[in-house]
Parts: structure tokens; sequence; C-alpha cells
């Protein structure tokens, strides 16, 4: 009895140990699971905020050695060392890149590989050359649009030609400025700090009404060489699209070596109209949606003339809804992009039938191209086949067991 009773808590063990390894694995917050970074994104309040593509999240650099051949003592180049994280909000695709500005000129330190998000997506850039007299880095960020890179924000060191020169001064917010930013709409907003020391951080928040409707920090190292130097480091947020009319209060603050600073500036953003006219002679069913800055849609079956109140640009589509009997309509533009001040037009054409008349034709909204999707990471493609291999696992050392058993059981009776 001991030896069977042994040999069935053998094979209840063996087959909790499988089971149990078997959830393990098949559940999504098991072992196989690769940990994800939870990605470093600004706060924004949506019904006052559209945020822009990616943001960067800090930027690094570092100095390592000077290399100077003896055939051109004049010619050194500085080793640099990088790293930078990027907190991307949308799929991109994103390059970032890394600009040496010479007098008149200027070139390229490196460039990153195309990346895309959401989520924070790190570099580390390691033993790049720069030849001597640079006077400035630059580190633009760009995002693919209509089949060009369009720049979305940077971070620039600027005046490093007086970095060796140190002055008794603290770390200081210099000026705040906004500028519109022409490809992807809204504001983007220039932090300089001049005299930085080797660590700061840049906060940047944005108040509508006394609301908090936008927030990031951003965090800048740069060589203790450098630091309490006549050097000026500029950070960018955004491109930011306010949506609603009104006056923002826009607060900037500065954290350096512990010395800080902060300044509050303000930006207004005028109310505006788009008038849309309908020209529809046939009398055709139409429906015309707007989405982005302001929301809503308009339908109707003749000639109509209406406005929209917009503070920025809002995207609209057109659709007929029915057609009249014994015709075939369109409406043209189907889709199209207005600011405020703009006047559209669309007009409804339709074309005689052949044949039985139908009734009705109805049409849907034209489609927006869908946003390309990341890739499954590898266990998720590879999840199938570990639950396949798992479960016969499982039923092998069941079958093993019950052998065993059934084998001890039986030399225990001719025992």
């Amino acid at each position: 009895m001991e030896r069977a009773f042994c040999v069935w808590l053998f094979v209840v063990i063996l087959f909790c140990y499988l089971a149990f390894s078997f959830l393990i694995l098949a559940s999504p917050g098991g072992s196989g699971t690769p940990q994800l970074i939870q990605p470093a994104q600004p706060y924004y309040d949506p019904d006052y905020v559209s945020p822009g593509p990616a943001e960067f999240a800090s930027l690094s650099v570092n100095i390592g050695t000077r290399i100077c051949p003896l055939s051109n003592a004049s010619g050194c180049i500085d080793v640099f060392r990088g790293r930078i994280s990027i907190s991307a909000l949308e799929y991109g695709p994103f390059t970032a890149g890394w600009l040496a500005y010479y007098a008149g000129t200027q070139e390229w330190v490196w460039t990153s590989p195309q990346f895309s998000g959401p989520g924070l997506i790190p570099f580390n850039v390691s033993s790049v050359q720069v030849r001597e007299g640079y006077q400035s880095f630059g580190f633009p960020l760009y995002v693919l649009r209509g089949g060009k890179n369009v720049w979305v924000q940077s971070i620039d060191i600027i005046g490093l030609d007086k970095a060796n020169a140190k002055c008794l001064c603290l770390p200081t917010i210099k000026d705040v400025t906004l500028e519109e930013h022409g490809d992807l709409g809204g504001i983007v907003v220039h932090v300089f700090m001049s005299s930085p020391s080797s660590f700061s951080i840049f906060r940047l928040r944005v108040y509508w009404a006394g609301k908090l409707v936008y927030d990031f920090l951003k965090e800048v190292s740069i060589p203790g060489e450098w630091e309490h130097s006549p050097i000026e480091i500029r950070v960018d947020f955004g491109p930011i699209i306010l949506k609603k009319p009104g006056t923002y209060t826009i607060q900037a603050d500065v954290s350096s070596d512990g010395a800080s600073d902060s300044k509050i500036i303000t930006y207004t953003r005028p109310a505006g109209q788009v008038k849309v006219s309908i020209n529809d002679p046939y009398g055709a069913s139409w429906r015309v949606t707007w989405s982005g800055e302001a929301s809503g849609s308009k339908s109707g079956s003749n000639s109509e003339t209406f406005t929209i109140q917009v503070a920025s640009q809002v995207n609209l589509w057109a659709e007929i809804l029915s057609n009249p009997p014994g015709y075939t309509c369109t409406i043209s533009p189907s889709f199209t992009v207005a600011k405020p001040g703009d006047s559209m037009s669309f007009t409804v054409d339709c074309a005689k039938k052949e044949g039985p008349t139908e009734k009705t034709n109805q049409s849907s909204l034209p489609q927006q191209p869908p946003l390309p999707t990341q890739q499954p990471t590898s266990y998720t493609a590879q999840f199938p086949a570990l639950l396949i291999l798992t479960t016969a696992l499982s039923l092998v050392g069941i079958i093993i067991s019950v052998i065993a058993l059934v084998v001890l059981l039986k030399r225990q009776r001719r025992s």
C-alpha cells in the first residue's frame, strides 16, 4: 500500500507540474512574454491639444578622446559618444540625426536607421568623429510624410567655440519663443537655456483657462568640460496643435546643477470660420463630415452654404447618400483640408442611367488609408507552435506516468 501511495503521489505531482508549466507558458503574462518598456509620453488633454508625432525624451553627449595626426597637427578630430531616446506617439516612420555646424557650412555626424513607434525608442551613438572647428551641434528629428522627410523638432547645443571659456554665471532661461509649424500644423515651443551645467531638466506646461492641457519633461546631459561656459541649449517641444480658441498660458521650467529658472508666455488662438458651399442642382442626398480641431456633419439634398467654427485645421469628407431617380451621382472633392478663413466648394454631378431605374444607391464615406501596424513580437508569432509543443509534452508525460503506475502495480501483485 505504501508503494502504491508513493506512485500515486508521484503521478499527481508530475501532472500538476506539467499543467502549471503549460499555463505559465500559454498565459499572456507568462515568462515567455517580452517585457516592454513603458513609453515616456507627454501628458495632454485631447479635448484641447493634439501632440506632435514624436518628442525627444532625453539626450546625452560625452567627449571621448582627441586624435591629432603627427603629420597634420592642425587637423585634430574629437571622438564623441551619445545617447538619445525618442518618445514616438504614432507609427512614423522616423529618422534622427546629429549635425555639426561650422562657419558657413554643416556636416552630418550620424543618422539613425529609420524607426517606427509608438513607444520609447533609445539609440546609443558611439565613436563618432568630428573634425575641429565645430561651433554648434544639432539633433533634428524627422517623420516621413508624403514620401519626404519632414522636420519635427530639434535639440541644439549652440556656441561650442566658446565652450572652454568659463564664466561666473548661473543656468538661466534666456528666451522662450514660438514657431508656427508649416508642415505638421500647430506651434513648436523653443526653450533657450544659457550657461548650463552637465545635467539639465527642461519642462513645458500649457494651460487653458487655468486647466493643465499639456505637460512634458526632457533631460539633456553635456560633457563636464562644457558646463558653466557661455554656451546655450535649445530644446523644442511640439508641434502642439491647440484646438480651442482663446489664450493659452505656456510655462517653461529648467533645473540645472541645483539652479532653477522659469518663464511664462501666452499664446492666443483666434477663432475662425470655414465656409462650405454645396452645389447640387440635381437634388441628390449628400453629407459632409469634418474632424480635427472641430468635428461634426451636415446633410442635405439641394444646394446649400454653411460655416464651421474652427481655430485650426480641419479635414472634410463628402459623400452621396442617395441618387435621384434615374441618375447616378458623385460629389467632388471627396476629401479636402481647410483652415480658418478658407472657403470650400463641393459639386454634385449626376449622369443618367441606362436600363431599369434604381431607387437608391448607397455609398460610404471615403476611407482614410489604414495606419501600418507594428509587427508582432517573436513570442506572439511563435505562440501557436509553443502551445502545441507544450500540450504534446504534457500528454506524453501523463502517458508515461500511467504506464509506470501500471507496471509498478503489476509487480506489486506478483510479489
